[in-house]
């Protein structure tokens, strides 16, 4: 047994994106940069529909191009807001934090949805 972390990979990579924006998340210069940050541009949004029947949206992989940076960027970002304490969600019931159960599961966060 061990313990597990379970998180929305939409809602994450939602926050990852944001903490771009307020330039919470920065980089070195693109010239040095491009061939890693380009993984960020392979993901989409798809619409979707909600259980309830409203408009939601999941990001999706581009099937033949890696988003491997991406990956490690929310993975890293998201461990950071664990580690100290940030909320992640603010209208979460756990108090804005993944939820951590016991599993004996062997799915990970990296595997397709």
């Amino acid at each position: 047994m061990f313990n597990q972390w379970s998180l929305n990979k939409t809602e994450s990579i939602s926050l990852t994106f944001e903490a771009i924006r307020q330039a919470r998340i920065r980089c070195y210069a693109w010239e040095f940069a491009e061939e890693y940050l380009t993984d960020c541009l392979n993901l989409f949004r798809a619409p979707g529909e909600s259980a309830s029947g409203g408009s939601t949206f999941r990001y999706r992989s581009h099937p033949s191009k890696p988003n491997d940076t991406l990956m490690a960027i929310n993975y890293g970002y998201i461990l950071g807001k664990i580690l100290i304490g940030e909320p992640m969600f603010a209208d979460d019931e756990n108090g804005g934090q993944p939820n951590n159960r016991q599993s004996q599961d062997d799915k990970h966060y990296g595997e397709p949805d």
